[in-house]
């Protein structure tokens, strides 16, 4: 089930049992193999949540103060917009390597927002600017999440997928590059609508 929604289960659940008797009248059935399709999802599923459950164990660090101490230290370092801005891309393309993208949300989220805020860069726009970086960052090679999954998908070695995933790369760093200092394409239609 870690490769579908809440609400695509339930109609993965009956496409199953029906699956299973279509096989049992047409006597094809197999006890082992209907197991082995409802184990598969689970251990890709508990491989990707392991570190979501680990970092729930941790200290909040929004409550030890450090975001405040980690903006002070950048901001004495320096303010200028599309610096920070670089660097925080940076940051976030590295952890994707190495960290699964809601965890880095999770860790990133509280040292970057008061920094933004403080730099004056819209909500909005660093939302969709972290989510691309946290996108991108998990597909990037030689260690991201994506590469490691799509492999067990598909049963290709990572140094397959990633040549084949290396075109589509270079149009979402641009893509993310465009977004993170144009920031009217993703302000655009938040303003149309008037939020």
């Amino acid at each position: 089930m870690g490769e579908f929604a809440p609400q695509q289960r339930p109609r993965l659940f009956l496409r199953r049992i029906f699956s299973s008797l279509s096989c049992l009248f047409t006597k094809t059935f197999s006890w082992q193999k209907s197991l082995e399709s409802l184990q598969k999802p689970r251990f890709r599923s508990g491989s990707l949540c392991s570190f979501s459950a680990r970092l729930s164990c941790s200290p909040d660090p929004g409550t030890e103060g450090i975001p405040d101490m980690i903006t002070t230290a950048v901001l004495n370092f320096s303010d200028n917009k599309t610096f920070l801005l670089l660097g925080i891309l940076l940051l976030i393309l590295v952890g994707g390597c190495f960290m699964e993208g809601v965890s880095l949300m999770i860790i990133l989220l509280p040292v970057f927002l008061p920094i933004v805020n403080k730099i004056g860069v819209d909500l909005v726009h660093f939302g969709i600017f972290l989510t691309l970086g946290i996108t991108l960052g998990v597909m990037t090679p030689p260690f991201g999440m994506c590469l490691f999954v799509i492999s067990s998908l598909t049963g290709e070695s990572i140094g397959v997928i990633t040549r084949e995933l290396v075109p589509f790369l270079v149009v979402l760093v641009i893509v993310l590059l465009m977004v993170t200092f144009l920031p009217g394409i993703s302000l655009f239609l938040p303003r149309l609508l008037g939020v």
